[in-house]
């Protein structure tokens, strides 16, 4: 349980991808498994306990494509295009239409879902995917405004951002930023530090658009964010309290 000030090997190798939250980290095996490690307080390993574990055990299920871990619950990707969640449940964030927590994943309505985000801050409960066909969909806790829908009003099912398409999203506490077709930025949701880029401290119920264009990639945390532009150049905002967005400088609004 001690810190580690370098790299770790993590079970061998043949990994595909990995996804690390507040306390707990899982990875995609080849093959297709999904095994996790950490804290499992609130069932975020998906495998039916709630009993924490030095070593990756398997999530129940099998091939998982991708995975991303919120503070207190997880869900992933089958290669089959569908996408299930499990753990804490208490806004909807499983967006099952309950909110009970599960400790085994349960599936989100449909079978056309190409990516999902759940942030990895501290007290996010919310989840956002995007289908094949390129519609945002968000659900769970939406106490400020971070499931870009216009009100405050949690759900505890999925619903659509807009009627835009967009090609990635990102979420992280309370507040979300996403990239649509046609490459611009926007983001939506907790702006008290100016994190979502719009030059202001407003927070957004509804997506705003973020300074620039040609937008590729973006990545958000839950009070500073950073994004990439077509032409490699690299671009952050926000808080900016331990140097994340730049030094020497304060908040950032860009």
């Amino acid at each position: 349980t001690e810190a580690r000030t370098s790299p770790v090997q993590v079970g061998g190798i043949g990994w595909n991808m990995v996804s690390a939250g507040l306390r707990a980290t899982c990875g995609v095996r080849a093959g297709g498994a999904l095994v996790c490690w950490g804290d499992n307080a609130s069932g975020i390993f998906g495998n039916g306990s709630q009993d924490a574990s030095l070593v990756p055990v398997e999530v129940v299920g099998s091939d998982w494509t991708d995975v991303a871990l919120g503070s207190d619950h997880a869900c992933g990707l089958r290669g089959d295009n569908t996408l299930w969640c499990w753990g804490n449940n208490g806004a909807g964030q499983l967006g099952d239409g309950t909110t009970v927590a599960k400790l085994t994943p349960v599936q989100v309505s449909g079978s056309d879902w190409a990516g999902v985000t759940t942030g990895s801050g501290e007290g996010d409960a919310f989840t956002c995917g995007i289908r094949l066909d390129g519609g945002l969909w968000c659900w769970g806790d939406n106490s400020d405004g971070q499931l870009g829908l216009g009100t405050q009003a949690s759900s505890s099912t999925p619903v659509r951002v807009g009627t835009q398409t967009w090609s990635t999203v990102s979420a992280a506490g309370k507040r979300a930023s996403g990239v649509q077709f046609g490459d611009t930025l926007w983001s939506w949701g907790q702006n008290d530090l100016g994190q979502l880029g719009d030059g202001s401290q407003d927070q957004r119920v509804l997506p705003v658009r973020v300074l620039g264009n040609r937008w590729f990639q973006v990545s958000s945390a839950a009070a500073h964010g950073c994004g990439r532009r077509q032409d490699g150049s690299l671009w952050c905002w926000g808080d900016n309290a331990h140097w994340q967005v730049r030094p020497n400088a304060g908040a950032v609004l860009l």
